[in-house]
C-alpha cells in the first residue's frame, strides 16, 4: 500500500495531488478530486464526498525522491503548475 508523504490542495479544495511512497520504496503522486457518492447501500447519506483518482491520468512516475515526484507532478498537473507559479510571484 501508499504511504503519502505530502498532499497539495488545490484553492477550491475540490482536487489534490499526493505525493506518495510507493510500496517497492520509490515515490510518485497520484492527482485526485473530490466526487459525490451515490450509492444509498453503503453511504446513506447523500452528500458524502469521497476523494477519488483523476479518470484517465494515471500516474506512473517513478522517482527517487518525494522533491523529485513533486516536481513531476507539477510538470504534469496544470493546476498544480499554475499554483506553484503563483506562489512565485507573490
Amino acid at each position: 500500500m501508499d504511504t503519502i508523504v505530502k498532499a497539495v490542495t488545490h484553492s477550491d479544495s475540490k482536487r489534490r495531488a499526493l505525493i506518495v511512497r510507493r510500496d517497492h520504496g520509490r515515490f510518485g503522486f497520484e492527482e485526485q478530486q473530490l466526487v459525490m457518492v451515490y450509492d444509498e447501500e453503503f453511504y446513506p447519506d447523500w452528500n458524502e464526498m469521497i476523494w477519488a483518482p483523476v479518470p484517465k491520468k494515471p500516474s506512473f512516475a517513478i522517482c527517487d525522491t518525494p522533491e523529485a515526484a513533486e516536481r513531476d507532478a507539477r510538470g504534469r498537473v496544470a493546476w498544480l503548475r499554475q499554483q506553484h507559479a503563483d506562489e512565485d510571484h507573490t
